[in-house]
């Protein structure tokens, strides 16, 4: 309602925001109608863990959102009809890019006949941490339904430029999360999380 207030049509939202509302008693059906009444719909589903190099989900530090399997990104997307799934490498550490390469293809490959496209969220200090690295991933995995999600201030802060952008081909940016940041940011690393407004 505050999103379709303030015309916003789309949103990104976490699994387990939509098992809270489940849960609470709200079947899909008047999720979705509630979507709908206030004008807008989820687009993308945040985010799908379980790449090499990610640590398990139950080790995710305080105030870090919750980590959500494919299967729980799935049912998510599904109750509330979202087209897209994001995948994060989020708290993941360096991984050698052949191997996120196979496992971004294989969950491509189990999302497409479920009418799921997969985008790709790059964030500093994992490996997937530029925008140029997803891009290299986007291209060897070469799947019809992968693209890139932008997030301004990861790409800001891995040190992006706008030259980075336009070398893109049409298409490969599928989704793009709105926030901004306090530039320059008043310590050296402040943590992802940090310095949003």
């Amino acid at each position: 309602e505050t999103a379709g207030r303030h015309g916003f049509p789309t949103l990104s939202i976490r699994p387990d925001q939509v098992f809270a509302c489940l849960e609470a008693g709200l079947g899909a059906a008047d999720l979705r109608r509630r979507l709908r009444d206030a004008g807008v719909r989820v687009r993308v589903i945040d985010a799908m863990f379980g790449l090499p190099g990610q640590p398990p989900a139950e080790g995710a530090p305080p105030g870090a959102p919750p980590a959500s399997n494919e299967d729980l990104c799935y049912r998510a997307a599904e109750a509330v009809e979202a087209p897209i799934i994001n995948v994060t490498h989020y708290r993941g550490v360096p991984t050698p890019k052949a191997e996120l390469v196979d496992a971004i293809g294989e969950v491509c490959a189990r999302a497409r006949p479920r009418g799921f496209e997969i985008v790709l969220e790059f964030i500093p200090d994992t490996g997937l941490s530029s925008l140029n690295l997803a891009f290299e991933v986007l291209q060897a995995v070469a799947a019809p339904n992968l693209a890139i999600l932008l997030d301004p201030w990861h790409w800001s802060r891995s040190g992006g430029t706008l030259d980075d952008l336009r070398r893109l081909p049409p298409g490969a940016v599928g989704a793009f999360q709105l926030c901004d940041r306090t530039v320059p940011p008043p310590v050296p690393r402040a943590p992802g999380r940090l310095r949003r407004r």
